[in-house]
């Protein structure tokens, strides 16, 4: 990289709070307020909450069609094979 390019880089990384550490990486300002260790409290819990019910959410969904299968098994008179690849794949 020149050093005209280098200075183009620093300024463009400091105007959105960043700056370009050792090795090479970008690495944000400690000052910076989008920083996640600079949020306030309501922006973590809130971001937190979203994390958990999307993980919560998930699981649920994704076990569900198994035993909903099972259920199945008589109403569409599939084999059970088949039962599981429905509900779980669709």
């Amino acid at each position: 990289m020149t050093e005209a390019t280098s200075k183009d880089l620093d300024g463009k990384l400091d105007k959105v709070g960043l700056h370009m550490g050792e090795d090479d990486k970008v690495e944000w300002n400690d000052d910076n307020k989008d920083h996640p260790r600079n949020w306030g409290i309501f922006a973590k819990s809130y971001n937190n909450a979203v994390i958990w019910w999307l993980e919560f959410f998930m699981t649920a969904v994704s076990t569900a069609g198994t035993s909903t299968a099972t259920a199945a098994l008589k109403d569409y008179n599939v084999s059970r094979i088949m039962s599981i690849f429905a509900f779980v794949s669709m």
